[in-house]
């Protein structure tokens, strides 16, 4: 994992690797299970996110905004 703070301090950038390189898909969770619901809540908490195949896997990212919602 990664975590960087932009140099005017605006935005962090998380990222994370694993080593599918199948896409990443937004599902909708079931109530009651504890799976399913990370990218709709990278989602609903970024400013933006995607994600690029690398060799061995995938990178996932995602740019939170600093005060984004207060």
């Amino acid at each position: 994992m990664i975590v960087a703070r932009a140099p005017d301090g605006g935005a962090v950038l998380v990222a994370v690797s694993d080593s599918s390189p199948r896409a990443p898909v937004m599902r909708a969770a079931a109530a009651g299970t504890e799976r399913g619901r990370g990218l709709r809540i990278v989602g609903s908490l970024a400013a933006y996110w995607g994600w690029h195949r690398e060799p061995g896997g995938k990178v996932v990212f995602a740019v939170l905004a600093v005060g984004a919602g207060a």
